[in-house]
């Protein structure tokens, strides 16, 4: 697995904290859906976990109803050996049908720790009968319960606590020649101007600011350390020449232990959730997703990741539909061919026999 793209996304954030998490593949999501030629759908969903993530899978989801566990196997990567290994799993997997045009309900639901809300997925499927040809129209769309709003709220609070403990430090390391307030405000005075560069692009530009150009040769190099305390020794400089160094070591202590604080932070579940969603924040990919789709006819228009012979295959993460939808779509187009060669069939007997009529029609009113 590689870096997902919300750790670049994220960084902007967590360049400011120092934060980094190691986390493994966990639960798994693989949905199968089969739309037949009159409409009707059959899916077939399964949810994929093992070992610690069994209490996850059975209480932070809202499991469809029907399904049945069995145990089965996967590969997944182990950090520590550095090699594919293969674990055992457990399995719910449940398969359900709906007829032509009845409501498909939301079969990945999970839930919140800190409220009520849920991360989910909606399904929509329609048919369009235009006698000789069907069109259908699939989507499902995946939200999570981030918004851009909560997300900039979220990342307000945690800059303030980082400015806060970074100024009490300060004021300690300048042994209180220098007071927590005059440091609180030089660093807000410093530093808001970032913060607002970071949430004006995601405002802007969404997760995509996160790949930009304005991120990545202006914002990106201003967070890292060595950036910072050269800001901080400038807004307060050294007393005396001779203590330069002792001074920046100082800031360079007080920069980290802002930034050890942050540990704390992953107590707080619903700043957790409000900035990285019900799955929380992981440096690698978490939680897949696999979804296939089978339409009838030829697929005339679809976003698939890949394509196998006629199944069309979505592989995500939940990074992937934070803060913005991810949506999976596509068309097909059915021709019924026999139907149209018996109306043509048809057609061509009805103009023989009109023809005959009018010929011998014409013959007798010649006769006369």
């Amino acid at each position: 697995m590689v870096p997902d793209r919300r750790q670049r996304l994220a960084s902007g954030l967590v360049c400011l904290i120092c934060l980094t998490m190691l986390s493994g593949c966990k639960i798994e999501f693989e949905a199968n859906t089969i739309v037949s030629p009159d409409g009707s759908v059959t899916r077939t969903t399964r949810y994929i976990g093992g070992g610690a993530e069994d209490g996850e899978l059975k209480t932070r989801y809202e499991l469809p109803s029907g399904g049945a566990w069995k145990e089965g196997k996967t590969t997944r990567y182990d950090y520590s050996a550095k090699k594919d290994v293969e674990v055992t799993t457990d399995v719910y997997e449940v398969t359900k049908r709906y007829a032509g045009g009845e409501p498909i309900p939301s079969d990945f639901v999970r839930k919140a720790e800190a409220s009520d809300r849920t991360a989910r997925n909606q399904i929509r499927m329609a048919v369009q009968n235009y006698g000789f040809v069907k069109m259908f129209n699939y989507e499902e769309r995946f939200r999570d319960i981030v918004t851009t709003e909560r997300f900039e709220a979220a990342a307000r609070k945690l800059y303030a606590g980082w400015v806060e403990h970074f100024a009490g430090h300060l004021a300690e390391e300048s042994h209180d020649s220098i007071s927590p307030a005059q440091a609180r405000e030089k660093l807000k005075a410093a530093f808001d101007p970032l913060l607002v560069m970071f949430l004006s692009g995601l405002r802007r530009e969404g997760k995509a600011f996160g790949e930009s150009k304005t991120f990545k040769d202006e914002l990106e190099p201003s967070l890292q350390e060595e950036r910072i305390v050269a800001e901080v020794v400038g807004i307060f400089p050294s007393p005396s020449a001779e203590q330069a160094d002792a001074w920046r070591e100082g800031i360079t202590r007080a920069f980290s232990k802002a930034n050890d604080m942050l540990s704390n932070w992953w107590d707080d579940t619903p700043l957790e959730e409000e900035l990285f969603g019900v799955h929380g924040f992981h440096l690698f990919q978490d939680y897949g997703f696999e979804v296939t789709l089978s339409l009838p006819g030829r697929v005339v228009e679809s976003n698939a990741t890949k394509r196998e012979g006629g199944v069309l295959k979505w592989e995500f993460d939940n990074d992937d539909f934070v803060l913005e939808d991810y949506v999976i779509h596509a068309r097909s187009r059915l021709v019924y061919s026999d139907r149209i060669a018996v109306v043509g069939g048809t057609l061509f007997v009805l103009l023989v026999v009109l023809s005959i009529a009018t010929l011998r029609r014409r013959k007798r009113t010649a006769a006369r």
